[in-house]
């Protein structure tokens, strides 16, 4: 079996893990200095007075690719990003990290950066939450050949930030010997915001040699 996934995906490439720091650094240094902050080093007694969520599409202005292509993304919603944290206004500075391995989890984000910093215009301490969106409408396919005819064939197109609210729906097209299906997947990894998440599946199989009902399969 070959599989072969085609997706379209954030367009910045890097060529190594030092070029794709100095890239987040980069992104992360412009978003700082438009919102007047800087970063600082909190101490034990430190208390969040902000935060600060700060989104960004996939494509922006200054890159190779054309920023209107954003028009077929819906950018994640900022309750989306705010039910990740683990912190918030009156708390330590604590579990940032934590927080910022929560929204990296979703795989709905190219860039995720959770940062202590000080306010310029009144030096108010606080956090700022900086996420990049990630291209989330996927193309999958797979497929296996015998000679020259195909035996098994999957075309499987998946949208893992429906509507910018992190779940995943796919419509599915499968083939094998013996059959041809046709099936839709749903993932929702948090049910009305709670930490309960939920899925379903729905399959209909028609036989390959007479396009007759062969069955179906769900959950």
């Amino acid at each position: 079996m070959t599989t072969l996934l085609l997706c379209l995906a954030l367009a910045v490439q890097s060529d190594g893990a030092a070029d794709a720091a100095t890239y987040e650094d980069e992104r992360l240094a412009a978003v700082l200095a438009a919102e007047g902050l800087t970063p600082f080093a909190p101490s034990d007694t430190d208390r969040v007075a902000f935060v600060r969520i700060v989104g960004h599409d996939v494509f922006t202005p200054d890159d190779p690719w054309p920023d209107w292509l954003n028009l077929a993304h819906v950018q994640t919603a900022r309750d989306v990003i705010e039910r990740e944290l683990l912190f918030g206004v009156g708390a330590p500075f604590e579990r940032l990290d934590e927080s910022a391995r929560n929204l990296r989890a979703l795989f709905i984000s190219s860039l995720v950066r959770i940062t202590p910093v000080r306010r310029s215009t009144d030096g108010a301490v606080g956090v700022l939450v900086f996420v990049r969106d990630l291209w989330s409408l996927r193309l999958e396919q797979g497929f296996q050949i015998t000679g020259p005819s195909v035996d098994r064939l999957l075309l499987q197109l998946t949208e893992r930030n429906l509507l910018g609210r992190a779940k995943v729906a796919s419509l599915r097209f499968t083939m094998d010997p013996s059959s041809w299906s046709l099936g839709e997947i749903a993932y929702d990894p948090r049910v009305w915001g709670s930490d309960l998440e939920a899925g379903e599946k729905l399959e209909v199989y028609l036989s390959r040699a007479n396009t007759s009902f062969d069955g179906a399969v769900g959950y």
